[in-house]
């Protein structure tokens, strides 16, 4: 995205700060307050963790889920439906 010459702020949810973080990313403490106001403002949000986020997808919010897997095979969502809680 910066390579890309994103047209937008881009900011990073986190537990602490990282100083090897590039300096065109802004970094946002994932339990403060600041964090709620980012999700709820974000036109794009970028997701890569199966978990419960605390924000509910405003209309025209685009919300991107790049689930990984580290160690087991990786599901299609309809193929994991069965363990996601009904709020997903």
């Amino acid at each position: 995205m910066i390579k890309r010459k994103f047209d937008g702020e881009i900011i990073w949810l986190v537990k602490e700060n990282d100083p090897f973080m590039p300096k065109e990313i802004r970094q946002v403490n994932i339990s403060g307050e600041d964090s709620f106001r980012e999700l709820a403002t974000a036109r794009v949000i970028v997701n890569n963790v199966k978990g419960d986020i605390n924000f509910k997808k405003r209309d025209g919010q685009l919300y991107i889920q790049t689930w990984h897997a580290g160690f087991s095979p990786k599901l299609l969502e309809k193929d994991a439906a069965v363990t996601l809680p009904k709020s997903y």
